[in-house]
């Protein structure tokens, strides 16, 4: 298990953010290697350090639980907003999800806007609304769509991401060669 360890240490420390089509990857490798760490550990304690211990991550699981509970009512708060709208627009309208400039963050904001980047996947289960842009990545993900939509869906993963308000008048002039992230055209 030693050198797994060690190549996964390895792998998690120079992961790129996308590999192989897929988002993330820099976030799940330490994870992984995390988990592989504390299976792979042999402990020996006490009786003492074991209940010490034990109660020590019961405390942060209770801490972990409780944070992520809140993070995600925040969430929901947001997505509940963007539902409630969604109902008032007349179905059959075509829309795009465009991002705000700073949703990957920045210097004076490093929060990315992340939870507002498929948010107009609502709109599938809400309205049975077609989007291009998720979870229809060939090759990427267990959704594939069939013709004549294909033509429309998102091509790679970074084609995947809604595009950026300084991308609004290239999308809605037709003129994709200079859009960046989302070099999609849309059906008429």
């Amino acid at each position: 298990m030693k050198i797994l360890i060690i190549a996964l240490a390895v792998f998690a420390f120079v992961a790129p953010e996308w590999a192989l089509g897929g988002w993330g990857v820099h976030l799940r490798l330490p994870a992984v290697l995390g988990a592989m760490l504390f299976a792979t550990a042999e402990l020996r304690l006490g009786p003492r350090m074991n209940a010490l211990a034990a109660a020590a991550l019961l405390l942060l699981a209770g801490v972990s639980a409780a944070t992520l509970a809140e993070n995600w009512q925040g969430y929901d708060r947001q997505f509940g907003e963007f539902r409630a709208a969604l109902r008032g627009i007349p179905a059959g309208v075509r829309m795009v999800t465009a991002l705000d400039g700073d949703s990957l963050g920045d210097e004076l904001d490093p929060t990315p806007d992340q939870p507002y980047w498929h948010m107009a996947e609502f709109a599938i289960a809400d309205r049975g609304a077609f989007t291009p842009l998720m979870f229809a990545t060939k090759g990427q993900h267990v959704v594939e769509v069939k013709p004549p939509y294909d033509r429309w869906a998102a091509a790679t993963a970074e084609q995947g991401s809604p595009p950026d308000v300084s991308e609004l008048e290239d999308l809605a002039a037709d003129s994709t060669t200079t859009i960046t992230t989302s070099r999609l055209s849309f059906p008429t």
